[in-house]
Order: C-alpha cells, then structure tokens, then sequence
C-alpha cells in the first residue's frame, strides 16, 4: 500500500490537503491515473481486506512476506555462515554461483497493519503473525522490524495482541538505537477553555476586532476628505480610533475563555503501547522518525545493533 499526494496550500480552507493511502496497484477500483509512491524505502503498510482469523491468515501474511521479499534485500547477506545453517525453503543460490545482488532495494525497517476492517482475531491467527515477526527479524538479522499497528477498533483485540508482544518495541535493551527509540502518541484536547470550540471563538474574534480596525480606518478617511479638518482634528479621531482598537484587544485580553492557558490534552491510547495508533498518518510518522533516528545515529558512528 502506497500513499497519494498533491501540495496544496495548508492555510486555505478550500484547497486543503491530507495523504491517503491506496493499494499500490489500484485492486480497489480506484483511478489507475492517480500516481501512488511507497510511502518509505523499507516500510511497508498492509490493509487487511476483511477479518484475521484462522481459515485467511496464512493467505494475508504469505502475500506480505513475498510482496516484502521482491521489493526488499537481506540487511545481511552473510547471515548463515555454512550451506547446513540455511532453512530448508531457503536454498540460496547453487552451487557455484553468486547470489543475485540486490544493492539498490532498501532493507526492511518496519511493517504497519491496518486493522481497520477486523473486528476480532483468534489464536491462530496472532500465531501466525508471531511466526511471520520471528521469520523477518531473521530476514534483517542483527536488526529488528517495527511492527505498528493502526486503527483497532475491538478492545478485546488490542489486548490479545498487546499480549502475544505487539504495540511495543523489541527489548534489545544493549543496543543504543533502543535506548534512544522515540516514541510519537495521539493526544487530544479533553475541552474546557483550551477545547477546539474556544479557539475558533477566539479566531472569531479576532475577526471582528480586525472588522473594527478597518472601519475605523475608512471613517477617518471619509472624515479627512469631505470635511477637511484641521490637522489637530485628524489626530484627534486617530486617538478615538485607537482607543476603540485598545479597547477591543482589552476586552479580549481578559475574557476568561480566551486567556493564553496551556492546553489540557491526553493520549488517545496508552503510554504503555506506543506502536498502537489511532490512524495510519500517526503510525507512519511514527516509523519514520524511528528510522531516520536511526540512520543519523549510524551516520554518527553512535553505535551497531548487537543481537
């Protein structure tokens, strides 16, 4: 799944613009004209078509190891160190020959599940979903993929999933990427003087106060031309214009509803599983982040994943 975009401007309200995320190949019916980009080298966002149980979750996750096996490369090659060590659906090449080198596709970082069309899981299907973990955290072996996941809508599935090791990261408490790992949550305004009612309001005002301003303005204008008053005149309605205006920005300056408060938020999941997201956007910036921390800090020289 891939993410369409167009740069519009953020500040007006009728051309405003968010990402979307669609299938890379448009299955959904969607205009195949609209162009849709990876969302990042090496992390990859998979929608489940329908429920995750048992009878189709060998289906799902077999078409999202091959999909990550084509578009990606081993982060290392020379992971098994004799032919004996290779599991049995793992050959490598034969005997004689190179393996096929594939520099130029990035190596796998981190796997986001769109849970937003299953309602609930079983035992088998988190089973599954364990067996796929363990079998990529060989595939990028010393390193370990991030798995988040987004819009779950079924407590009961949150919880069996958070209890079979999801919605948090992999405790490689030695590694120096782990220790500086950056958690991103949600948070939403709980209300009250700094809810998103009372900041509109305090918009309006500002509105009528700027309203006010050039009213004034035309007044003196329409005064200083018809009437042609002297200059002690003219500034005379300047400082009734601007004692209007100071007037105004007191009223709105101490009006309770409007005080410059720090905003009362909270998390819209819990502290204790940052890899649970409320959407798609908050689980990619999320991963993102992760994963440029980390290649600044290989940059660095900071320190290598030691597994």
């Amino acid at each position: 799944m891939g993410s369409g975009r167009r740069e519009l401007d953020a500040n007006d309200p009728e051309n405003s613009a968010r990402n979307i995320f669609l299938p890379l190949h448009h299955n959904d019916g969607t205009n195949p004209e609209v162009g849709v980009e990876s969302p990042y080298p090496g992390i990859f966002i998979y929608r489940f078509s329908e429920g995750f149980n048992y009878p189709n979750a060998n289906h799902y996750l077999d078409f999202m190891v091959a999909t990550i096996f084509r578009e990606t490369r081993r982060t290392n090659p020379n992971t098994y160190g004799k032919l004996g060590d290779r599991p049995w659906n793992d050959p490598g090449p034969r005997r004689g020959r190179t393996a096929a080198d594939h520099s130029d596709r990035p190596t796998l970082k981190a796997i986001i599940l769109d849970f937003s069309s299953v309602n609930n899981v079983d035992i088998t299907s988190v089973q599954h979903l364990i067996d796929v973990r363990n079998q990529l955290d060989r595939y990028t072996s010393p390193d370990k993929v991030e798995w988040h996941l987004a819009c779950i809508n079924n407590r009961w599935t949150k919880r069996g999933l958070a209890a079979a090791g999801f919605g948090y990261p992999a405790p490689a408490m030695e590694s120096p990427f782990f220790q500086r790992w950056k958690p991103i949550f949600s948070v939403a305004e709980i209300g009250g003087e700094s809810s998103a009612a009372a900041a509109a309001e305090y918009v309006e005002n500002e509105k009528h106060l700027q309203r006010q301003r050039t009213k004034d303005l035309e007044q003196e204008q329409i005064m200083t031309k018809n009437l042609a008053v002297a200059d002690d005149h003219i500034s005379g309605d300047d400082g009734n214009s601007n004692s209007s205006t100071q007037d105004y920005h007191r009223q709105l300056s101490t009006s309770q509803p409007y005080l410059n408060k720090a905003a009362k938020v909270a998390v819209v999941h819990g502290l204790n599983l940052p890899l649970f997201h409320i959407d798609l956007t908050s689980a990619l910036q999320s991963a993102i982040a992760n994963v440029e921390m980390k290649s600044e800090m290989e940059a660095k020289g900071v320190g290598t994943m030691d597994m």
